[in-house]
């Protein structure tokens, strides 16, 4: 489970003490799953559709690290048929932007996605939020602001979020997250969360 490292006491936290949720903010995230399953070499992801394809029963896939420039068009295609086998995906490091999600509307069981240092904005949460499955979503280091969490806060089935290393994130923007009443965990190190709005 997340720490209480930050504990919200502020003037705009006052309602957290009057009306505690169960949602934890820390600086690091404990309980993220490490994802085991496959993770495709390059070679194979020369051809990223082909090789979605081919493995249709896959249930975890880790494309970036081994092949960072997974672009929308080929997302589109490897994922245009759908798949109700796939619950996990990291597109951490890839070059896909908020068109490129739209197509992960199609993977209804997915129930964790990294998209860690990736190219999206607060756009791509409008696609995200028809993931009725989504549980854990990974978002470090992508840019966003306090405006980009008041259509992040729309994902309303997420337990776990990752908003590392998004330094323009203070604790007002983790204020627009309270109505997500499944969040339990949220990770705002290296962000401009600090003692003083805690």
């Amino acid at each position: 489970v997340g720490m209480w490292n930050m504990l919200i006491h502020s003037n705009i936290w006052k309602q957290l003490f009057e009306h505690p949720p169960a949602m934890r903010v820390s600086h690091y995230m404990t309980n993220w799953a490490v994802v085991a399953g496959n993770h495709p070499t390059e070679k194979e992801l020369n051809n990223f559709p082909q090789y979605v394809a081919d493995h249709p029963h896959e249930q975890q896939m880790v494309v970036a690290q081994n092949y960072p420039n997974v672009t929308n068009n080929e997302l589109a295609q490897a994922f245009m048929q759908g798949n109700p086998n796939l619950l996990r995906l990291s597109l951490q490091d890839c070059d896909t932007t908020d068109d490129g999600l739209k197509v992960l509307q199609n993977l209804p069981n997915l129930q964790e996605l990294n998209l860690g240092s990736t190219q999206i904005t607060s756009g791509c949460f409008e696609h995200l939020s028809k993931l009725h499955s989504l549980k854990k979503l990974r978002l470090f280091n992508d840019h966003l602001t306090d405006s980009s969490m008041t259509e992040l806060s729309k994902i309303k089935s997420l337990e776990e979020i990752d908003l590392e290393g998004n330094l323009d994130l203070s604790g007002a923007g983790i204020f627009k997250l309270l109505n997500m009443h499944h969040l339990r965990n949220v990770d705002a190190g290296d962000t401009q969360v600090t003692a003083q709005d805690c």
